[in-house]
């Protein structure tokens, strides 16, 4: 299924990381430049929206994905604009979440509903995942987000109906109507 196939690239962001890291052409060391170039289009080409961002967390790049999905531009979006496509409810939770990752430099995953360019709002797992030097050194953050909406609505409305399923016995006994209850 289509998640199974979106989840299978997320996991393969550690490989993706690996690859990004410097590797040796003909003695020589690939610069950062172009790791950062090869990203990009591999980005691109990707199915999700994914970005990254600088160490302290601004945002320096957006896929197309991203620009396709909120109707934002690389100028709307960039620093902390993208922000704005976060719904406000979920807005303090995902900065929670981000500014505890900068803070401590590992990865972090959070739901969230993003805005679309229609003006709906729909479910998303974000992943952000630190990109660090061959000393360790934090380099800036990747980051990906799966629309996960379609899995969250059913799961929402079985709690909704479970919810209304449950009435007390005396409730039932109030209510009951059978042949010996008129």
């Amino acid at each position: 299924m289509i998640l199974d196939l979106l989840e299978t690239v997320v996991t393969s962001l550690d490989e993706l990381f690996d690859w990004m890291m410097p590797v040796k052409q003909e003695g020589d060391v690939i610069q950062h430049d172009e790791r950062r170039r090869r990203y990009r289009s591999l980005a691109e080409a990707m199915p999700i929206i994914v970005w990254t961002a600088r160490p302290d967390g601004p945002i320096d790049h957006i896929n197309k994905q991203w620009r396709n999905y909120t109707g934002r531009t690389f100028e709307q979006s960039e620093g902390w604009r993208w922000m704005a496509a976060v719904h406000p409810e979920d807005l303090q939770n995902c900065l929670n979440h981000l500014t505890q990752a900068i803070r401590v430099g590992k990865r972090c995953y959070l739901e969230c509903r993003l805005r679309k360019n229609d003006g709906d709002y729909r479910w998303h797992r974000i992943e952000v995942v630190p990109e660090k030097n061959l000393k360790g050194e934090l380099m800036g953050w990747f980051g990906t987000a799966i629309d996960i909406n379609d899995q969250k609505r059913p799961k929402a409305g079985a709690e909704k109906v479970e919810e209304e399923v449950k009435v007390s016995p005396d409730a039932v006994r109030s209510n009951a109507c059978s042949p010996f209850h008129p």
